[in-house]
This record gives structure tokens, sequence and C-alpha cells, in this order.
């Protein structure tokens, strides 16, 4: 009566289980785990720039006023000045006079401006013209060498300037003189008061009657030029000032050029002044779509606050005036032009308009530039449920395990380097962490890609870390890290770094401790066991044996666990747990080794024995009841070195029973 027939084909036993890769019947096999690693999205918002909020005023510093009107005496006629000519026609006639080389003084003239109350100079000019329709020359004599002399104060008798015309003035001729003034910051108040001292410079005769008292005569005008003031009420034209406001943006990233994926610029202007002001403002790192520094201007009455946003998406900061280079600093040129006064107004240096700008963290649709040393921490991210290991030989130790690292990366980072820890967990069937190892990668470096063009680094590691984490069978891996980075950078928003790992071994190993494959259960029915057997009595079995042909093509020795099982009850016969002597027996056979190659530790032929086995009255008596359940169960012995094992070797086992029966005629 034949036995069932198994054959143990270990690599396919190890096939089976997803983790084990065999390329043909004569190769090694290979326990391989594999996996994805997170991918990092390095995205140019990585780099954003820190947000801005600082508020900057703008004084007007010095006032100038260049188009204050002239102030003029008008005629001041001959009867004016010398009052006495009127005697010498008192009818009305003509007559000839001849006037010595006298000098007249007549009264002061108070000249009122309409255009100023009040002046703090810082410096300027007082221009004096002195015309002489005088019928004789003026300028210097022998009472008054000097000449014609001009002296001008202000209302609170503040003098202002002292000047002499010390060359003759011809009748009829026109002069002017200016002079500095104001160097030690000086009150100017209006009126002003002009006292003039007219020497005759020779004697001269001339006809006098009334239309030459009337008519004839100086004009003397003073003209205030190039006044700079620090505060003026005054009627005053436009004031124009120009200043930068510059920072350095903030964090470890210089820009060389960056796409604004969004964001802000909020300005709020608050004028301090008693007049409305237009500011021109002007960011040259700032680029329009159509490539221009970007320019914009709003008007902010007096003492008001207005507010303007600037939205930053689709623009384009670079360097104004060399594309390419680093970005120092973002600036923004203000120009603040007041309006011109219709009105008296009180103004100092002094007022000023303010900006409070409000920059919104600066976030890059694309960003080229420079990065010092910065670290990046790379989340943790954990697989679970990598393999399951159900059909696994336990008790394998394995060696010459590799670490393959597959990173793709996409970012242009002049300097990229990353830590890694890979931490591997085994869960049992409840999910209980039993076993855990760690392989740790330190300063490895990742070479530069580019967006759409990625770079792959390929890393291998090996030894006993590596090893220990591939023999807990993890079922679990854990990753987390930190990338360095520094150097020139170029990314933008869809960059990334994508990795992936692959912890392989070939199939050589050590058992440590005894490992069980099991095989399939047969079974024999009644038509599998022959009529005599069946139909003999109990006392009529003499005698039964089983013979076993056993053959060994692997490297590996053990034991052959034989069951054999009438019992139905029994619903896993390799259950060790359960057994009911009445109605199954075991048998346990010695596996010994294939002899092996040293060098390779492949077989180099199968071992084959023949095993006679006697069975006891008890033992062999089930056979006659059907049905009945045979297995074979290996299990392997630890090894004193390692092994290898190839997709083809197996361990095969055959049987025959034989049972002698006595037969009786009736």
């Amino acid at each position: 009566m034949p036995l069932s027939h198994e054959t143990f084909r270990l690599g396919e036993e190890l096939v089976n289980d997803s983790t084990i890769v065999v390329q043909g019947p004569d190769s090694l096999l290979y326990l391989s785990v594999e996996g994805a690693l997170d991918t990092i999205e390095l995205s140019s918002s990585d780099f954003a720039l820190e947000g801005i909020d600082t508020t900057q005023s703008f004084e007007l510093g010095t006032l100038e006023i260049n188009s204050l009107e002239v102030l003029s005496t008008g005629l001041i006629s001959l009867g004016t000045l010398f009052p006495d000519l009127s005697n010498l026609i008192a009818n009305g006639d003509s007559t000839y006079f001849t006037i010595s080389d006298t000098t007249l003084t007549p009264d002061p003239v108070e000249l009122d401006a309409g255009d100023f109350v009040g002046l703090h100079v810082v410096q300027g000019s007082l221009r004096i013209r002195l015309v002489n329709n005088l019928p004789f020359p003026l300028g210097p004599n022998a009472a008054h060498p000097e000449g014609v002399q001009v002296i001008v104060t202000d209302s609170t008798g503040q003098p202002v300037v002292q000047l002499a015309f010390n060359q003759t003035i011809a009748s009829g001729q026109e002069v002017e003189q200016a002079t500095p003034f104001g160097e030690g910051q000086m009150w100017i108040y209006s009126p002003l008061r002009v006292e003039y001292l007219i020497p005759v410079a020779q004697s001269t005769t001339f006809l006098v009657n009334n239309t030459v008292l009337d008519t004839a005569g100086i004009e003397i005008g003073v003209t205030l030029e190039n006044i700079q003031a620090d505060e003026v009420i005054a009627r005053i034209e436009s004031q124009e000032v120009e200043d930068t406001l510059a920072f350095s943006p903030g964090g470890k990233y210089r820009l060389r050029e960056a796409v604004m994926d969004g964001g802000q610029i909020q300005l709020e202007f608050t004028n301090h002044t008693p007049i409305n002001s237009r500011v021109v403002f002007t960011i040259p790192n700032l680029l329009t779509p159509d490539n221009r520094a970007y320019s914009d201007s709003i008007v902010v009455a007096s003492g008001q606050v207005t507010s303007f946003s600037l939205p930053l998406e689709g623009m384009r900061l670079a360097h104004p005036t060399h594309p390419g280079e680093l970005i120092d600093s973002l600036r923004i040129y203000y120009r603040t032009v007041t309006e011109a006064a219709s009105d008296l107004l009180h103004l100092r240096s002094t007022d000023s308009v303010s900006v409070h700008v409000v920059l919104d963290s600066l976030i890059f649709r694309s960003f080229s530039g420079y990065i010092v040393a910065d670290t990046l921490e790379i989340e943790p991210f954990v697989q679970e449920d990598l393999m399951d290991y159900s059909d696994f030989p336990t008790g394998l130790r394995l060696s010459e395990v590799d670490l393959n690292l597959s990173l793709s990366n996409e970012v242009f980072i002049e300097n990229m380097s990353f830590d890694l820890e890979i931490v591997g967990y085994h869960r049992d069937e409840d999910g209980v962490i039993t076993d855990s190892a760690r392989v740790l990668l330190l300063d490895q470096q990742i070479l530069p890609g580019q967006p759409g063009a990625p770079q792959v680094t390929h890393i291998s590691l090996s030894g006993t870390e590596v090893a220990d984490l591939l023999n807990i069978l993890p079922t679990d891996i854990r990753t987390s890290g930190s990338i360095r980075v520094s150097g020139n950078v170029e990314i933008d928003r869809s960059s990334r770094v994508a990795g992936s790992y692959l912890i392989s071994t070939p199939m050589r190993f050590r058992i440590e401790q005894a490992a069980t494959v099991t095989g399939d259960v047969h079974t024999l029915r009644e038509e599998d066991i022959d009529q005599a057997l069946r139909d003999a009595a109990d006392e009529n079995l003499v005698e039964a044996n089983l013979t076993l042909r056993l053959e060994n093509g692997t490297p590996l020795g053990g034991r052959l666990w034989l069951i054999v099982s009438a019992d139905q009850a029994h619903t896993d016969i390799y259950d060790t747990t359960y057994f009911n002597p009445q109605l199954e027996f075991t048998r346990e056979i010695a596996v010994l080794p294939a002899p092996v190659d040293p060098t390779t530790g492949y077989v180099t032929r199968g071992q084959t024995n023949e095993i006679v086995l006697s069975l006891t009255r008890k033992e062999f008596r089930l056979f006659k009841y059907a049905p009945l359940r045979i297995g074979y169960e290996l299990r392997i012995d630890q090894t004193e070195g390692e092994v290898a094992l190839r997709g083809g070797d197996f361990v095969s086992v055959s049987g025959m029973s034989q049972v002698l029966v006595n037969i009786k005629d009736r």
C-alpha cells in the first residue's frame, strides 16, 4: 500500500513568501524587503523670507524758497528826497539848480511782504537793486567815500543785511548787489525796513520844475533769494524730498531671483504736515510682468492717513541693475512732493510724512539664490504591514545583507546632505511589537537636480546593523532625519526629493534554532487500502512495516516527522498540543545534510536514504480504518556556519506500507 509522496522544495516554500526572489532553479534565493520613503516636497515656499513690519518717517528737511516776490520801494521822487527844491519853483516855474556833492538822508521805507510773515533762515541771500533816475550821479564823495549805503532790518529791528554801492551810479543807471545772510540762523519778520544814505557823487546843475520833482528819483528793490529755512510762516512753493527705506530680508537666504506666489505689501502713509502731499514710491527690486520696476503714487491729505495695498502674485524679485546678482536688500524709494501753498501756512523742516510698511512673509513660486548653512527636518514617516512572514521559516540568521537607497532629487541645492534613521519593528499576529532594529545613515550626499530633471543618488550600505534590521523580519518601517543645505539654490514649487529603499540578501544564512517546514496533509481513503487488509480480523494482522525513501538535496540536516492519524477530531495533525495514542502514531527519521562545496556552500549531490520502520499491532491496525490522514513535517537543525540555498534545493520523501495478513479458509 503506497503512502503519500512529499517533496519539500525549500526554494518554493520560501518563494511563496512575497519577500523572496529567485531568478531560476539554480540561482540563489534572495530575501527582499522594499518600500518608498516619504516624498519630501522641498518647495520654494520652504525658503520664504520673513515678513516685515516697520515704520519710517521722512522729514521735509530744509525748506527751500525761491519764489518770494520782489519787494520794491517804488519810485522815491526827487521831491521826496530833497523837499526844499520845491521852494525854488513856488509859482510852477522852471529854474536851474546846482547841487553840490552833498549826501541825502531820506526817511526809512517799510516793505510789507505779502507772501511771508516770518522766516527762520538757515542761509540765503538778499539782492538789492538800485535804479538812479535822478538828474545827477550818485556814489562816493568826500563825506561818504563808501558810496550809497543800504541797511535792511526786519520788523523787530533785527539787522538783515547792510551793504554799500561804492561805485559812481550815473543818472539813468541801474545797479544791483547780493549779499549772503542767515548763516547764524535768524528769524526775519515782515515788514522789512529799508534805510539808505545817498551821497551825490559830484556837483551837478540841472533844470528843476514840478515834473522833474515828481518823476525823477530812485527805486530800491529787495529780493530774498535761495532761501533755506527750517521754519516758515509763508505762502510757500511746492517742497520735494526724497528718501529710501531699505531692509534686509530676514532668515538665512539671499535672493537672486524669485517669482511671487501670493502675498501683498501694505503701505500706510500718514501726513504730518499742514499741506497735502503726493507720495511717489518705487520698488526697484520688484518687477512687474512686463519687466518694469514697480512704481505708483498716492495723495495724502494734510493730517490724514491713506492706505495702499499691493498684491504680489506673479511679480518677480530681482536685482534692478545687475540681473543675476544677489540682492543685498529690498528698497523702497520715496519722493514726497507737497502742494504749492495758496495761503500762508506754518511749516517746519521737521514736519514729516511717515510710512508704515507691512510685508507678508514672501512665498515664492520659484526661487533662486543662496542659502547659508541650514537644516531642514524630515518628518517621521511610518510604513505599516510591509510583509506577511507567516510562511517564512523561523530561526534563520541572515548575513551579507545590503541596504540600497535610491533618491530622485528635483531640487538644485549646491551642497545637500542628509542624516536618516531607519527603524524596523516586528509585530506579532496581535500587533504587539516584539523586536526592533535601527540603521543610521550619516552625512550622505545628495546629487543636486533641477525642477523637472531629477538626479538620482544611489547609496548602498551593508554590515551588522543592516543585517540586524532584516533579521527581525520587519513588519513596519519608520524613517526620520534631517537635510543639511547650503550654497546656491534653484527650486520651484514642484521640486521634490523622492526615495525608495531595498533591503535584500542572498539566502546565505545560519540557522540558530530549529526551523520547521510542514507538508501537505494527504488522505488515504477506503479505495486506497487493500480489501484483504480491510476485511482481516485484528488477530489475523501478523506484522507491518513502513519503508521510506528520503532524498535530501539541501545543505540542511534535521529530522522528518511522520504523522498518521485516524482521529477526525484532530483537525490540524501538525498541532502537537493534541495527540490521541489510540488513533494516531508518529515516527521520527533523521535527515542527513547533503555534501556541499566548502567554497560556495552549494550542494554537490543529493543524499538518499531508505528507512524501514516496524509498526506495532496497534499502529498498523489503524490502516484498516479509513479515512486516514498522513503528513510530513521537516524540522531543520541549527547550522554551525552559513549555508547557501538555491531555488531548486529540495527534500523528498515517499513511502510504502506493507502489512502481512493471515488469511484462513472458511
